[in-house]
């Protein structure tokens, strides 16, 4: 065996544990039973919004492929690498439908491919996050079975494969569970390249996956920082000089070329458009540097490994193992080429266009639409504030398994002399979770947080174990039944909240319920559409109905047209609308953070159908509303909804903090984008208060007029005082030339909504105001029922 002269504080884990003979039985057992959880229930969660626009890019990459299998020779092949065909066909990487990176989509085309067949198109591409689920399941019992005890690796396996999130995840063609995969696979690869005696494998393998998860998602290359605190960490005491000579001859040469390339993609990148209207047919900055500038670091690194092998038995220099240098050097020298190679977009015109996705992901917040997040009852976008990592963790983990994972942080901790283990994986799960205190994107709940799921189960393997050695240590047949606990509760909370696992919250915050009324959000992705749901809505609407989406911010079209184009929604159902002179049928997703004044009152209207799953205690999911109820909700927009006025809010953090750091004013809640303030039309609730029979009867004049065929004007000589005030109040956001005739539509379409809008402001005046200022939506159960449900007002 090479000797080791790495400064490094070795690591004195564990030995092997008895079982490892084993492992390996145990570990097929741990796949199929996680298969066997997970392939019955693939097709259970609705279509998820991303899902259809990650379709359409492989099925463009499809074509591709299909024209390369019939390939025959270099004249055939060669037109398929011409830049704007690959442009075309990859849909990757770049501004448009799906600005991610090839591997996802095409591990999901792939399960398509092969398993496609016996399913359907959804089920088909989804199989590839659950065979990746399965694999993290399945990796985490092996690394910890043969470290410390089958005990140990089956329940964190079974609390990782049982908690709620990261299941429902698993049930979605995404870009999120193979990022968690991929950072495990990472991390516990660095391990074992560093400290395991025959680790050359795993170094090579660092690099390999860096440069995959370069090609997955960029969210998944942060990987590279716990992985660099770490490697700071541990050496502390120091580098020897033959370590630190090595590194200058091969890390620091990869390093410089790596900078030099950096340089140049920003460079390019200025050159570029803003990322909206860049055209990569058209946009092809000059280059300073080649392409192939890429693939020197290997070269460095082959190099020296060719030097390493013929003169090691010369030079003890040549003959050292050094870990860690070699796992780093591995890395800069495969990452990019690995990267390149992953997506044939960027085979050609490779600097300009890495340096379009530099572009969209160093100025993703300008480069991107924002997406709205709800967080404790106010809308933000883009980011939230400092805290949201912790506390979504401990209101999305089932309170048992964090229980036990706390344990498995002191238990960790404690031992960390002889064990650095438990503090290496703290690291990999606390960094996601710290990233997020920063301006960083925070949509979706903890979807973007998944690895910290992986690393928090071995924590609550460890935790149980531990609590078990002390139960049991008048009887060993006691030592599991901790652990038997953790798991037994997180499995009936996966049973009891499927198929909704996007929407589970832990019993500290009372359940989904409860946790929609503090203010998170209930749901935000479509999966409530489930294929039961969707099979009512298509049997009950009537033939030729047209349908719409209520809000712009909700509206995943892809979603509804594919499950029209596959038969699941009625061909004769109209998507959309036919004519602006008469209000449709609307999809109303409780997707709290895209709640406008037209859907929050839309949202308490009697609706035509709704979803309140048993699994979310009730809570309304979705609701199909009618065109009455859509013309009373649009009347009582044109009514009640004002404009924020309210003064720029003073910065909150001191001004030490403002001038040091913008980052440190977040603690104070600056620097975040909230949604404006919300505010309601507060003389038209005065009148509805103090004079509701004048109110009344202007409304009454004005719906008489419309019934004739007349839309009401207010230069109308036959309208009285009181109809005027009203129809200036409808009238005050209408610029017919901009094509936005508000009131026009109502007076068209159907003008009884004024007065039964009118009706339900006089009644329910209050409460309606509350409904409005409220950021999220309001459940019609919360405040007695639906404001149109009485009989004078929705006749």
């Amino acid at each position: 065996m090479n000797a080791t002269t790495e400064n490094l504080a070795p690591e004195r884990e564990q030995p092997i544990s008895p079982v490892a003979k084993g492992v390996w039985k145990g570990s097929l057992l741990i796949a199929i039973v996680s298969l066997a959880a997970l392939l019955p229930t693939a097709g259970d969660l609705g279509l998820t919004w991303d899902e259809p626009a990650y379709r359409y890019s492989q099925l463009l990459s499809a074509q591709w492929w299909e024209r390369v299998f019939a390939v025959r020779s270099w004249d055939d092949f060669k037109p398929l690498i011409d830049p704007d065909t690959l442009h075309y066909y990859w849909p990757y990487g770049h501004f448009g439908v799906n600005f991610h990176p090839t591997l996802s989509g095409q591990l999901s085309l792939l399960t398509n491919g092969l398993f496609g067949g016996w399913t359907n198109d959804i089920v088909g591409r989804r199989l590839a996050s659950i065979f990746e689920f399965a694999g993290c399941v399945t990796l985490l019992f092996a690394f910890l079975t043969r470290r410390y005890s089958a005990l140990v690796g089956g329940i964190a396996a079974a609390t990782l494969l049982f908690m709620p999130r990261p299941f429902g995840d698993a049930h979605v063609a995404g870009t999120d569970m193979p990022g968690m995969l991929l950072w495990s696979m990472t991390a516990i690869a660095f391990w074992k390249g560093i400290y395991e005696p025959r680790g050359g494998k795993w170094r090579i393998a660092v690099g390999v996956l860096l440069g995959l998860a370069f090609v997955q998602k960029m969210a998944a290359v942060f990987v590279v920082g716990p992985l660099v605190l770490w490697t700071v960490m541990a050496r502390w005491r120091g580098i020897d000089r033959k370590s630190l000579l090595d590194a200058l001859l091969t890390l620091v040469p990869q390093l410089a070329v790596m900078g030099l390339t950096l340089v140049e993609i920003r460079r390019l990148a200025g050159q570029f458009p803003p990322p909206g209207r860049v055209e990569l047919f058209v946009h092809n900055p000059a280059q300073n540097l080649p392409d192939w500038i890429l693939a020197v670091p290997l070269v460095i690194w082959l190099t020296r490994r060719g030097l390493g092998r013929a003169l090691a038995h010369r030079s003890r220099f040549f003959a050292e193992n050094r870990p860690t240098l070699e796992t780093i050097t591995a890395s800069a020298a495969l990452a990019p080429v690995i990267a390149w190679a992953g997506n044939p977009a960027w085979w050609v015109r490779t600097l300009p266009r890495l340096a379009h996705y530099y572009q969209i992901n160093t100025d993703r917040q300008g480069a991107l639409p924002n997406i709205q997040i709800l967080y404790l009852g106010k809308i933000y976008e883009y980011s939230l504030p400092w805290h949201n990592g912790f506390l979504l963790i401990a209101v999305t983990v089932p309170v048992l398994t964090l229980a036990a994972a706390a344990v498995g942080l002191f238990w960790g901790f404690g031992r960390i002399r002889t064990d650095r283990l438990p503090a290496y994986f703290a690291l990999h799960m606390f960094v996601p979770v710290l990233a997020r205190m920063f301006r960083v994107p925070a949509h979706d709940g903890v979807r973007l947080m998944l690895p910290v799921f992986f690393f928090l189960s071995a924590f609550a393997g460890w935790g149980a174990v531990a609590l078990g050695r002390r139960i049991g240590r008048s009887n060993a047949r006691l030592t599991a039944i901790p652990g038997s606990v953790v798991v037994l509760a997180s499995l009936w909370q996966l049973v009891s909240i499927h198929p909704y696992e996007l929407s589970y919250y832990n019993e500290a915050i009372g359940g989904a319920a409860n946790a929609w009324r503090k203010g998170y959000e209930l749901t935000y992705w479509y999966d409530a559409l489930t294929p039961e749901v969707l099979a009512e809505i298509n049997a009950k609407l009537p033939e030729g109905a047209e349908i719409q989406f209520a809000n712009d911010l909700s509206n995943p079209t892809m979603v509804i047209q594919q499950h029209q184009d596959e038969g699941r929604l009625r061909p004769d159902i109209v998507l959309g609308a036919k004519s602006m002179d008469r209000f449709t049928y609307m999809w109303l997703l409780t997707h709290d953070s895209k709640a406008l004044a037209f859907t929050r009152a839309l949202f308490v209207m009697k609706p035509w159908y709704e979803s309140r799953p048993k699994q979310l205690s009730g809570a309304r999911a979705l609701a199909v509303m009618d065109p009455d109820a859509v013309s009373r909700a649009w009347a009582l927009q044109l009514m009640c909804d004002a404009p924020d006025r309210s003064p720029k809010p003073k910065p909150n953090a001191p001004e030490w903090a403002r001038k040091l750091s913008p980052a440190l004013a977040r603690f104070w809640g600056d620097g975040l984008d909230a949604a404006p303030n919300l505010a309601v039309n507060e003389p038209m609730f005065e009148w509805a208060a103090n004079d509701p029979e004048v109110l009344r009867a202007a409304a009454t004049q004005l719906v008489a007029i419309s019934k004739s065929g007349t839309v009401p004007k207010l230069t109308d000589t036959n309208l009285s005082d009181p109809s005027k005030r009203l129809l200036a109040v409808l009238t005050r956001y209408d610029k017919p030339e901009a094509g936005r005739d508000f009131s026009g539509i109502l007076f068209r379409a159907r003008p009884e909504g004024l007065a039964e809008g009118v009706e339900i402001l006089i009644r329910h005046g209050k409460t309606l105001r509350e409904v409005m200022l409220r950021s999220g939506y309001t459940d019609p159960n919360w405040i007695g029922g639906p404001v149109d449900g009485d009989s004078n007002v929705a006749k």
